[in-house]
């Protein structure tokens, strides 16, 4: 709130306000004494109030200025204490939500201490004399308080007519020759009177009449306004209604009678016009003022009333063209031209605003308010230099006003500057109850990491007598950054002690109780807060998983329950009761929850889309599909227009690997509606699942020509056609991307493409033309720049850079623009370049390593330890890591070695920990090391790999003794881990201790029985091969039998039976136990596979393809099997016939995604290619790649060169 004096005396206000309004002083007088006699009860007082407010609400002193009638009135003996008090509470309230406050408005409640305090308090800090910028005759809406300035030749008026000399404040309520300002009574209605009454033939008699003949205004005037209040007292007597509409009709036409008889006597229907404004009749006094303008178009006296007018009203169309006109006629009145700019500004006609500020600024360039708007014209038009150069000007002449400060760090935080601080704490320094200042300064300290800042401007701010809720969780977020959580819990505790209905401080307090894993104490927090709360879904949330969490999920029904019988639970509440039933995996109720919430909400509602995908995701954990299917064919049946429900029949058949049925469920919804941008979206999705790129690329074509500014499908189909090696036309359609949204990956994109097709000298002609188009889109700029600099023209990027920065940018600019000057050998003003950013925006400098490296270079050590302190002092992340491996670069051992220290205090989890082990093994502390890792496993979430780490160590410093204690602890953890059980075998093998492998492996069979079957084995597997490795392949073949025998459909088994046979010189023999394996059961797909291995290894071929073939008729979608056969068949040479085996399997499988053993997509691309079949092969390789395997890139790359 900023309080006002003026720059003149008391008396000077009647006068400005008499000359402005001639014929209405006295008439003010007499609103003020009709108001007062009215006021009886305090009911009849809070309706006059708030008509009060609203014929006032446009005037800068706002509600403020009129509440000294109700407060006198409520000083008054007759009124009870309570009544007082609390008046007196709501006038402080509006007082601090006020931005401008009249002070005759301080004087009138000078009595009043909290008042004269603040009074005086604000005279002392904003010295004397500041005028207000906006005229107040025009619209006020709410503005910041950047948008208001000194230096106004229009005083702003007080809407209460008595000398600002009078301190009797009840002399002042007295006046006498009262009239109303306005009845609360009266429709509240922009039409006139006569508008809101009901027609009626019946006329009321009355002598208050005049003749057109009569030349005293006033009197007419005074007549008039009494068949008003006649009318009005006929009209609130209900069965006089149509007696009082013709009255008031016949008013009116007295009126206009009366003015038409003398037209060129203007001041008639001025007078009429503010009588009929008086009684707000808004419409009906524009028609008035609007003839009297067109009949008086040069007279600027009455232009300017009629300005005043629709300023106040709001009509701001007419006001601009009415101010237009005006500067026709009086080209150098600056006032006015100030309001037509300031005006232009908020209608956002930003261009026609500044060149009005020219003009002012042509004629007066220390004109400060013109500077500043200006200023913030310049920065909507993205100018931000330029604005930065007009606030210097203004600030020169007027520094010591906050707004322009204001303005002026608001534009110095977009540019990353580090002066915005500075200005920041200017402003807030003269303005210190400013909220939003204070909130804008903590926002940038935020960005800074500065919490201990952030806490001292924020306990600054509680001592005032401002709204500090506004910053009260960034308070609490720094507190708990600086790890004063006690500090935290205190002050949470002491808001809610004095406000236990603080939802907001009682949430911060259960997140502090959570971080502190005192979730007993939260969810009680929680359930408080949904005391005065029930609505809140995030505390609702949070109680229901912190009950889950303490293993009380059993409450959360029970509580349910009483939110429903307290008639509190609502759409959201049961949602989140049924997601929490989820998470409990009660998937009965929680299908009851959802099925009860569809029946409740409307086929319309923004929720609906979400709960029935959550109901079928309920089912689908009860194996109820065919439940989800009925329940969408009933959706499509209630709206089968809507294409909402045939998209989620199509997900549904997806989800069922029925792509075929998902595609015939949306070409069927186009057949109908052909023009639905949304089926046709989804359609594009399944065809290019299922990899029928033709038919995508005309469904792109189609959806196109419908929807040309689709940016995303139209990128979409560019990166289609890239794949079908149709690069022109992809380029084609990211160009177009490109007009209609500007994207750096669409235009690097573009640029690739038109490398590829031989076209890179269109590059800079597209970045060329572009720029010309707009030369202050710094986006494309940007762009062209790196660009260049990617091509090694360094010397024309750095052109580029520098026009950026004479326009203003940001730190990422900077950054690039250095690496360009490095390249130029420029090295000096590279290191200006990082300097700026360094100091502006230290806590997202993170480009800091290359400006280190480049000090480095340059031998400027000091600078770099300026810099990592700078950097340190902010809290960026890693930055004390890497100032530690700097110094330990250096040779600075010890101080390395305490850095690490801090780190490893701040982030124990993920400390990496080998630079500090070799400073620490530098300077021989080895027990501080035994002492880390010891730590380390005590402490870390994943104990097992802190161990191994551990145990890596001591391998390579040669303790094997130590490190053969460590991985046996690390086994006995975790015989599953595959990794520590490698490595402890290994340095068994290593240190030739072959035995206790060999009990290790039958101690952990033994204990894999009563584990799960695939360890059980895993182990097998591992036992046979390392008594294979071991030389001791008899007994590996017997293991091999066992297995087989027990578990006849394991499949490694018997292909390593044959090996091991074939080792054994025994081969032969195996054929009698696939025989009889397979007698057992011919559908063992695993013994044929072997049986197949074994047959080729006995050069059996044509007996194996018959087992091939048998498998296949078995089994179809037996890949493993199809596979085999194909491998056998492209080593043959039978490539026709493996094509076809690979094309009969993927058949079976379309979908058939690429990274399990068993796919097929990459031998059918690998038969292709040795058949020479390229381009069908890269077909292949790109659905791979589109299905999330970018490793088949390589194959492709090799391939199209």
């Amino acid at each position: 709130m900023t309080i006002r004096f003026y720059d003149h005396d008391e008396v000077t206000y009647t006068q400005h306000f008499a000359a402005r309004n001639p014929n209405k002083e006295v008439k003010e007088k007499e609103h003020n004494g009709r108001i007062y006699r009215k006021l009886g009860t305090t009911q009849e007082a809070r309706s006059i109030l708030w008509s009060i407010g609203q014929v006032f609400k446009g005037i800068s002193c706002g509600v403020i200025a009129v509440m000294t009638l109700p407060l006198s009135l409520c000083c008054r003996p007759s009124n009870s204490h309570s009544c007082f008090k609390a008046f007196l509470k709501s006038i402080e309230q509006a007082w601090r939500r006020e931005e401008t406050v009249n002070v005759y408005v301080l004087r009138a409640f000078g009595r009043q201490p909290f008042f004269q305090e603040l009074a005086e308090r604000e005279s002392a800090s904003r010295g004397d004399n500041p005028r207000p910028l906006t005229n107040p005759l025009l619209p006020q809406s709410p503005r910041p308080v950047q948008e208001t300035l000194p230096d106004s030749p229009i005083p702003t008026t007080l809407p209460l007519s008595f000398s600002a000399d009078e301190q009797n404040v009840e002399a002042v309520m007295e006046i006498d020759n009262p009239r109303p300002l306005m009845s609360p009574l009266l429709p509240q209605s922009p039409r006139s009177v006569q508008e809101t009454l009901p027609d009626s033939p019946i006329p009321i008699t009355s002598p208050l009449s005049f003749s057109p003949d009569e030349q005293n205004i006033e009197a007419v005037m005074e007549v008039v306004e009494k068949r008003f209040e006649h009318g009005k007292d006929e009209w609130e007597k209900k069965e006089n209604r149509k007696e009082a509409n013709d009255f008031l009709r016949e008013t009116f036409d007295l009126v206009e009678e009366w003015i038409e008889h003398a037209p060129a006597n203007f001041e008639r229907s001025l007078a009429y016009a503010r009588l009929i404004d008086d009684w707000d009749m808004p419409q009906k006094a524009y028609e008035i003022y609007s003839a009297i303008v067109e009949r008086n178009p040069d007279n600027l006296a009455i232009r300017k009333e009629a300005i005043n007018f629709l300023g106040k009203r709001a009509f701001i169309k007419d006001l601009l063209s009415h101010l237009e006109a005006f500067l026709a006629l009086e080209p150098n009145d600056s006032d006015m031209r100030f309001h037509y700019g300031e005006l232009l500004y908020k209608e956002y006609e930003i261009e026609k605003a500044a060149e009005q500020c020219k003009q002012l600024l042509a004629s007066n360039a220390d004109d400060v308010a013109a500077l500043f708007l200006h200023a913030r014209c310049l920065g909507r038009m993205d100018a931000p230099l330029q604005a930065c150069s007009e606030l210097e000007k203004a600030i020169a002449l007027a520094p010591e006003n906050s707004a322009l400060r204001f303005e002026y760090a608001t534009i110095l935080e977009q540019q990353d500057s580090p002066e915005a601080k500075e200005q920041y704490e200017k402003a807030l320094e003269l303005a210190p109850l400013n909220v939003d200042i204070r909130d804008s300064y903590l926002h940038l300290l935020r960005g800074l990491n500065l919490s201990a800042e952030i806490i001292r401007v924020c306990e600054e701010g509680f001592q005032l007598p401002i709204d500090s809720g506004n910053f009260e969780g960034i308070y609490c977020t720094a507190l708990n950054e600086q790890g004063e959580v006690e500090k935290l819990r205190r002050y949470c505790q002491q808001r809610l002690n004095e406000e236990p209905g603080a939802c907001a401080i009682r949430t911060i307090y259960a997140q502090v109780l959570l971080e502190q894993d005192e979730e007993e104490e939260a969810a009680q927090q929680f359930s408080m807060i949904l005391e005065h709360e029930p609505n809140d879904m995030g505390a609702l949330s949070a109680y229901y998983e912190l009950l889950m969490s303490l293993g009380e999920g059993g409450k959360i029904s029970l509580y349910h329950q009483k939110r429903v019988e307290d008639g509190v639970n609502s759409i959201d509440g049961q949602l989140v009761y049924a997601c929490s039933l989820i998470s409990l995996e009660e998937f009965e109720a929680a299908e009851v929850q959802l099925r009860d919430l569809l029946g409740k909400i409307s086929p319309n509602s923004y929720q609906r889309r979400s709960i029935e995908n959550q109901y079928f995701e309920v089912l689908k954990d009860l194996g109820r599909s065919e439940i989800i299917e009925q329940s969408i064919q009933s959706i499509i049946q209630q709206n089968p227009n809507d294409f909402k429900g045939h998209e989620q029949l199509a997900d549904f058949w997806n989800e069922q690997q029925r792509l075929d049925k998902a595609i015939e469920v949306v070409e069927a919804f186009l057949a109908r509606f052909p023009d639905s941008l949304g089926a046709r979206r989804k359609l594009m999705e399944l065809l290019e699942q299922a990899g029928e790129f033709e038919k995508l690329r005309e469904c792109y074509e189609m959806h196109l020509n419908l929807a040309p500014s689709d940016v995303y499908l139209r990128r979409k189909y560019g990166d289609l056609l890239a794949r079908l090696n149709r690069h022109e036309e992809a380029a084609e359609q990211y160009r177009q991307a490109l007009e209609c949204n500007f994207s750096d990956y669409y235009l690097m994109t573009y640029v690739a493409l038109l490398k590829r097709i031989n076209k890179a000298g269109e590059i800079p002609l597209f970045y060329e033309k572009a720029l010309g188009q707009n030369v202050n889109n710094h986006e494309m700029r940007s762009s062209y720049a790196k660009y260049l600099a990617g091509e090694g023209k360094f010397a024309e990027a750095a052109e580029q850079y520098e026009m950026l920065l004479e326009t203003g940018t940001g730190s990422a600019i900077r950054v690039e623009f250095a690496r360009v000057l490095i390249e130029l050998n420029r090295q000096e003003e590279a290191v200006e370049q990082y300097k700026q950013v360094l100091n502006s925006t230290p806590a997202r400098f993170y480009s800091y390593d290359e400006y280190f490296k480049l000090l480095n270079d340059l031998n400027r050590i000091e600078e770099v330890e300026i810099g990592y302190s700078i950097l340190i002092e902010s809290k960026q992340e890693h930055v004390r890591e890497s100032y530690a491996l700097w110094l330990k670069g250096q040779n600075r051992l010890a101080e390395a070695a305490e850095q690490f220290r801090e780190v490893l205090k701040s982030d124990p989890l993920y400390f990496n920990h080998k630079p500090y082990l070799e400073v620490l093994e530098a300077l021989n502390q080895f027990d501080e090391i035994d002492q880390f890792f010891q730590q380390k496993i005590q402490n870390s979430e994943e104990p097992l790999d802190a161990r191994m780490n551990y145990a890596n160590y001591l391998r390579e410093h040669n303790r094997f003794d130590e490190e053969e204690v460590q991985l046996k602890l690390c086994v006995e953890a975790d015989l599953k881990s595959y990794y520590a059980r490698g490595q402890y075998i290994d340095l068994l093998r290593e240190r030739g201790k072959i035995d206790q492998i060999d009990r290790f492996y039958l101690e952990a069979i033994e204990k894999s029985k009563e584990s799960d079957e695939n360890f059980k084995f895993e182990l097998l597997y591992d036992y046979i091969k390392f008594l294979s490795q071991e030389g001791k392949p008899e007994e590996a073949a017997r293991w091999c039998l066992r297995v087989a025998e027990s578990h006849p459909m394991t499949e490694w088994v018997w292909n390593l039976m044959c090996d091991l046979f074939a080792e054994l010189g025994r081969l032969p023999d195996l054929d009698g136990y696939y025989r009889k394996a397979l007698n057992k059961n011919s559908g063992n797909l695993a013994a044929r596979l072997g049986y197949i291995h074994y047959l080729r290894l006995e050069k059996r071929k044509g007996e194996a393809e018959l087992q091939c073939k048998e498998s296949l008729r078995i089994d179809p979608s037996a890949v493993s099997v199809r596979k085999s056969y194909v491998n056998f068949l492209s080593r043959e040479g039978r490539y026709a016939d493996a094509i076809q085996q690979c094309e009969e399997g993927l058949k079976q499988d379309p979908n058939s995604r690429a990274g399990a053993l068993e796919n097929l997509r990459p031998d059918y691309a690998s038969v292709l290619v040795e058949a020479g079949f390229k381009d069908k092969a890269a077909e292949q390789y790109r659905i791979l790649i589109d299905q999330g395997y970018s490793y088949y890139q390589w194959n492709l790359d090799r391939l199209e060169k």
